[in-house]
């Protein structure tokens, strides 16, 4: 595996560009696929959905899909939330949220596996009201790229087909 993949880019994808109905060879993929993954945050939080996406993952994705915060993405964790509580920049209220989601376990993870993550956020130096993946993720130099950068990548092709 190389990737990780962040709970929104699920989320993003059924509701805009990869639609089930419109390209399910994006889903296919998905559910093929053995350079990509997640963790068991983001899986718990697509649940929380109970909505067709929690369906599709719950039906397609593996249980091996979702990887399990072991003793050392904990670890990790802990250094993450430890960086994390130090940045002045941040107000109390975007650290909050930001250890309630699944977030810095997904940057934890990835500092162990050696994986990119796949994000639609974007790196911004001057936020500080919310706490984006990209930021906390270039200081432990994790790559952070959109979905569609790693299909280019990974040479992924989807074949137009009508029903018409």
């Amino acid at each position: 595996m190389k990737y990780l993949m962040d709970a929104n880019i699920f989320i993003g994808s059924k509701n805009t560009f990869y639609k089930f109905n419109v390209c399910p060879g994006f889903w296919e993929w998905l559910s093929k696929t053995t350079v990509v993954a997640s963790i068991d945050s983001v899986k718990y939080e697509l649940f929380d959905g109970k909505d067709d996406l929690s369906e599709w993952v719950k039906n397609h994705l593996s249980d091996s899909f979702f990887i399990e915060q072991d003793i050392d993405i904990q670890k990790s964790y802990q250094e993450v939330v430890t960086y994390v509580q130090g940045l002045e920049q941040y107000e109390q209220p975007a650290k909050n949220d930001f250890f309630n989601v699944a977030d810095g376990w997904l940057i934890a993870a990835a500092r162990v596996l050696a994986c990119d993550i796949i994000t639609h956020e974007t790196f911004d130096p001057h936020i500080k009201r919310k706490i984006k993946i990209p930021n906390i993720a270039s200081h432990y130099h994790i790559n952070c790229l959109r979905i569609y950068d790693v299909l280019e990548k990974e040479n992924v092709k989807f074949v137009l087909h009508t029903d018409t």
